[in-house]
């Protein structure tokens, strides 16, 4: 897989949501690095208000979350947005196959696997941001 640099990511809007407040915090992080605007949410009901504040061009949702399903949360974060095709990075520690297969019907979307290095979430970022 090729590196993605940060220019290439700069400037682009990223909404983060994942219910463990470490990880969340580091990949925010890993966006802010490459100079992304970075906003974050524990859950689905949080993403959702966050998803009517601003116009987000990526959306990197852990599919695990408290109060749903990482994969219908895209799908109501896309209506919200009324951007039917809004890019997202699903991140998950169990990616089996069925998981690969829901997000294959999704459309817009990739999974990367946790543990994950920072470079590998950048890069899965910029080429879902068409980079």
């Amino acid at each position: 897989m090729i590196a993605a640099s940060p220019s290439l990511l700069a400037g682009a809007s990223v909404l983060v949501v994942d219910d463990d407040p470490a990880l969340r915090a580091l990949v925010c992080a890993f966006f802010e690095c490459a100079g992304c605007i970075v906003g974050s949410a524990p859950d689905c009901a949080a993403a959702e208000v966050r998803a009517g504040a601003a116009a987000w061009e990526l959306a990197v949702l852990d599919i695990d979350l408290p109060d749903g399903n990482g994969i219908e949360l895209a799908r109501r974060l896309r209506a919200l947005a009324a951007r039917p095709d809004l890019p997202v990075v699903f991140v998950t520690g169990r990616p089996d196959a069925a998981r690969r297969l829901s997000i294959a019907g999704v459309g817009s979307a990739v999974l990367v696997p946790k543990p994950f290095a920072s470079a590998e979430l950048l890069t899965a970022a910029a080429l879902m941001l068409g980079d």
